[in-house]
């Protein structure tokens, strides 16, 4: 199923046809708090509910009053809640999402494997008792609080699992203090990367006395320990090839 945007706004494209992954506007879901609710994929990456006003199907007619789930939906949807860690749900081997940036030798999004699992008991001043999770992945001495990570959902672990079986790739980072940030993304990641901290750089009102890319490298990007010959090959590159890359 396609729909029509109605309007212009900060995320929707007046006429811009956008496909329905979700929609819940049945005569029976009207007194549901998500009655009048169409879920769409902005791109490839970015999945949002809106109003069901916002939209006309493609031919001009109204949204019909149906519930309707797609068969990407039914793959890919996962409740976040399902797939927070608890003391009953994570074993050693299994794999896990970074969800923070506050670790310096951790990376946002990426999958680790738990090599230990730490479970804390704890009274509190009311005298009830509860848990704490604390994991410690491959590669780190450390052990970071469940709460930063997230479990992979079945599909994520059965893929990974099959890559390590046939010996592919399977996307796992270990921790490497030894190694910068930015090594540990493949040469299409790292490109969007360094341009991403060098737009940023260009436009920071807070940039004085340094260059792009020693402000670059200095304020937006440290975390990922850049150096001036990251940017190289990136410089040489003409404005259509760079915007190429954010298609």
């Amino acid at each position: 199923m396609k729909v029509k945007s109605r309007v212009n706004t900060k995320r929707l494209v007046k006429n811009s046809v956008y496909e329905v992954v979700k929609l819940q506007n049945s005569a029976t879901n009207k007194s549901s708090y998500y009655s009048g609710r169409i879920t769409i994929k902005l791109n490839d990456d970015v999945v949002q509910s809106f109003s069901v006003k916002n939209f006309k199907m493609e031919d001009n007619t109204n949204v019909p009053t149906i519930d309707f789930v797609s068969d990407w939906w039914k793959l890919n949807y996962v409740n976040p809640y399902d797939l927070r860690i608890n003391e009953k749900n994570l074993k050693e081997g299994d794999f896990v999402i970074y969800l923070r940036n506050s670790h310096r030798s951790l990376i946002t999004n990426k999958k680790y494997r738990v090599e230990k699992v730490n479970i804390k008991s704890f009274k509190s001043s009311y005298g009830n008792s509860f848990q704490e999770v604390e994991i410690k992945v491959e590669g780190s001495n450390h052990f970071y609080k469940a709460y930063s990570f997230r479990k992979c959902t079945p599909e994520e672990t059965r893929d990974t699992n099959l890559k390590l079986v046939f010996g592919e790739d399977a996307d796992l980072v270990k921790v490497d203090k030894e190694k910068r940030k930015i090594d540990f993304f493949s040469e299409d990641e790292k490109e969007k990367i360094l341009l991403e901290v060098l737009f940023r750089a260009a436009i920071d009102k807070n940039r004085n006395n340094l260059s792009v890319v020693d402000w670059a490298i200095g304020k937006i990007g440290q975390n990922f320990k850049l150096r001036v010959d990251d940017f190289t090959e990136i410089l040489k590159k003409d404005l259509n090839t760079i915007l190429n890359f954010f298609k």
